[in-house]
């Protein structure tokens, strides 16, 4: 019939509204990163750029409805409503995939940028997977890994400080030698930055450099402080 389109090998993403089911046929694993501004083309997203009542049985909604519920009846307009507030629709097994590779792709991170406090030597992912289960970390499906990784770092520095800290960030900074005092003394203070190294310009003048490590949460103003305050 005209009014059936037939997809196969599809993301579902459903919204209902106003006592109407809409759904829109995505590629699998694209919801997310066009959520995550990842991906922002939408013909990547989504198989078809129309709008059903169900996806499985290729049934289009008619243009009535979508005047009425989303007034308009413009396809991609009304798509783009659905990907932002619908529903992505997984099966258990589907899901439990999903989240177990979610949790996995949180544990790598938290590994990568977590020490532990007393020895400063990078922990081991079953000991991060242990330690995110003490605390009852729960994954969430729509949410990217490295954003719920963030928030997992937080938790755990929190939660269990003597077995995680947040791992240093190591910067170098390049100057101007008239500006080279006030940045080291800046930096110690303000940012309690461990200075590693520093070089000053011989007799044939040059830049200043330091190197040195600092927490990562100090890293934008410190970014700032070199682009904005003193032009890179």
């Amino acid at each position: 019939p005209l009014c059936q389109k037939r997809l196969t090998n599809v993301a579902i993403v459903r919204l209902k509204s106003h006592g109407k089911r809409f759904e829109i046929a995505a590629y699998k694993n694209k919801v997310l990163n066009w959520r995550e501004g990842i991906e922002k083309d939408i013909n990547e997203v989504l198989q078809v750029i129309t709008v059903f009542t169900n996806v499985s049985k290729g049934d289009v909604a008619n243009e009535k409805d979508l005047k009425k519920v989303f007034g308009s009846s413009d396809q991609e307009e009304i798509c783009r409503k659905i990907l932002k507030n619908g529903e992505l629709q997984v099966s258990d097994r589907e899901r439990e995939v999903q989240l177990e590779g979610l949790f996995r792709d949180i544990v790598q991170i938290v590994v990568e940028r977590c020490v532990h406090p007393q020895t400063g030597r990078q922990l081991t992912a079953t000991a991060v997977d242990n330690a995110l289960k003490t605390i009852g970390f729960s994954v969430k499906s729509d949410h990217a890994a490295k954003k719920q990784a963030l928030q997992a770092i937080q938790s755990l520095c929190a939660e269990m400080p003597e077995s995680f800290v947040r791992a240093k960030m190591r910067l170098r900074i390049t100057c101007p030698e008239e500006l080279f005092e006030e940045i080291r003394k800046h930096i110690v203070a303000e940012h309690f930055a461990s200075i590693e190294e520093e070089s000053r310009p011989g007799p044939a003048g040059g830049a200043c450099t330091v190197t040195f490590v600092c927490d990562p949460s100090h890293y934008r103003e410190l970014d700032r402080l070199c682009t904005v305050s003193h032009n890179g």
